[in-house]
């Protein structure tokens, strides 16, 4: 396919031969030698002949009665869903031609492209082809007769999201602001394999933005605070809400990649800029790590630019458990496989902080730092840890 230096992840040893004999050959060759992947930065993700895990799986996508064929209007039965984006468009092979299912509308639109011509128009200009750019695809959505909440997101500089749009509209706004353009498309890195300088470039722009972002998120700015709170504070009222009634908050956020990002966005991140030093920071991590649970299992992690993919691993690495602090150092140091060039030292600071967090659980069974928030009495142990200035997580 031509795509192999951008591949992150790549699929099980095949254990479906009976599905994948039933492949056509072109599909089987873009199955080899890796049984299915993800590449682009998570952007595409290719289904394998598997059986698990399920959300790699290609037999679950086209012939379980929960699949995409099964639950998708317009499609046929021996239409394959081979593929699917970030965005949620599922990618089908019918005979010859690649189809898509738009996530938004569910509309079945032909690509007018062979499987072979599809994998040349990903080389040349992914972002395009598959409509990744979010201001360009909802512009082209309202122009073919969306709903008008589907209107180009805001910028990231504009007062606050519209909690009256769709979803998929509102995860834009705050993936908008919180990422900017530091876990940038897939074209941010060299279009040619021998692009050397060019590469090198992209990978320096793209360090410095990283740079900035996690300086924003982690530095406890009372500026960035404020800009959050002007931003989402109605948002994030709206979860809240939920919450206090017992329903768990955003429900229609978990469809696709990147709207699971935003909600975890809203749920972990956001409590904390809002209600920071205060019990509410903390008021949304049952549900936050309940939809940490959802994308993992769906494999949303992996279809995010590795920056993305940190912030599915977040609640755990908030969370008291010991079980969900084990998990979230694991997750943690696997991704460091994936950061992208520039950014090693950065990704090496990520598992630094994961096994810090897990080093205070291991010790005390809590975070000593949110006992005054919590009025939680201190131990003697955490009364000594907190007076000798110890880790403020």
């Amino acid at each position: 396919m031509g795509l192999s230096k951008r591949i992150s992840w790549r699929g099980p040893a095949c254990d479906d031969p009976e599905l994948r004999a039933r492949l056509p050959g072109a599909l089987r060759s873009l199955l080899e030698p890796d049984n299915g992947f993800v590449c682009l930065d998570g952007a595409l993700h290719v289904r394998g002949a598997c059986r698990a895990p399920r959300w790699h799986s290609l037999r679950e996508a086209w012939l379980a009665p929960d699949g995409v064929v099964a639950c998708t209007p317009g499609l046929q039965p021996g239409d394959i869903p081979f593929a699917r984006t970030t965005f949620g468009d599922e990618l089908l092979l019918r005979d010859h031609d690649v189809l898509r299912v738009v996530a938004e509308t569910r509309a079945v639109e032909a690509l007018g492209v062979s499987l072979g011509r599809f994998a040349r128009a990903l080389e040349r200009d992914p972002v395009a082809f598959l409509r990744l750019d979010p201001r360009e695809r909802a512009l082209a959505l309202h122009t073919e007769g969306s709903e008008p909440d589907a209107s180009t997101p805001p910028a990231p500089d504009s007062v606050a999201v519209d909690i009256t749009a769709s979803p998929s509209v509102q995860a834009e706004q705050v993936l908008a602001f919180w990422f900017g353009d530091a876990a940038g498309g897939p074209d941010d890195r060299a279009s040619g394999p021998d692009d050397a300088a060019s590469g090198a470039a992209a990978a320096a722009s793209g360090a410095a933005r990283a740079a900035a972002a996690v300086a924003r998120w982690f530095a406890g700015d009372p500026a960035f605070d404020d800009a959050c709170r002007r931003r989402f504070a109605a948002l994030l009222a709206v979860a809240e809400r939920d919450a206090a009634d017992g329903r768990a908050p955003l429900p229609d956020w978990g469809a696709t990649a990147r709207c699971a990002l935003a909600r975890l966005v809203v749920l972990d991140q956001l409590p904390r800029n809002l209600h920071r030093g205060q019990a509410a920071a903390f008021a949304l991590d049952g549900a936050a790590r309940a939809a940490s649970a959802e994308a993992l299992e769906h494999g949303f992690d992996q279809l995010v630019h590795p920056l993305g993919a940190l912030f599915f691993y977040l609640p755990l690495e908030h969370s008291e458990s010991l079980a969900d602090q084990q998990r979230c150092v694991a997750l943690v140091e696997a991704l460091r496989a994936r950061a992208p060039q520039g950014l090693e030292a950065r990704f090496d600071g990520f598992v630094d902080y994961a096994r810090r967090h897990l080093a205070i659980v291991e010790r005390f069974g809590r975070f000593p730092h949110r006992n005054a928030a919590l009025a939680r009495a201190d131990s003697d142990a955490e009364r000594r840890f907190l007076a000798a200035g110890g880790s403020s997580f």
